[in-house]
């Protein structure tokens, strides 16, 4: 984005730093990450310029990730180590054991 003399909004401006960082830290080389960050930040600007855009917080989805990592790590007994690691209730880990179990079983 360093070409155009263009003020550009400080939420496109921070999408472009997470986009360059994810991708060097991913292994690609700098110069083709920062290009690759800027064209995907054009392309937003062209696709949702002027709308106004929600982020939701996206809780469901980390929710559903962690309840995967508790069953994984379920070993028949380990409910209140479950707990202090997550920092849920005994009692939370058994319903959350029982509805992933329920998931696996259909």
């Amino acid at each position: 984005m360093a070409k155009k003399e263009v003020q550009y909004p400080e939420l496109i401006l921070d999408v472009f730093e997470m986009l360059t960082e994810s991708l060097v830290n991913s292994g690609i080389d700098e110069k083709i990450a920062h290009t690759a960050a800027s064209e995907a930040s054009e392309m937003i600007i062209q696709h949702w310029a002027g709308a106004s855009i929600y982020v939701p917080a996206n809780s469901s989805f980390k929710r559903s990730q962690r309840d995967e990592k508790i069953y994984k790590e379920f070993t028949g007994k380990n409910y209140t180590e479950l707990g202090i690691k997550y920092g849920l209730s005994s009692v939370r880990i058994r319903k959350i054991i029982k509805k992933m179990s329920g998931m696996r079983s259909k």
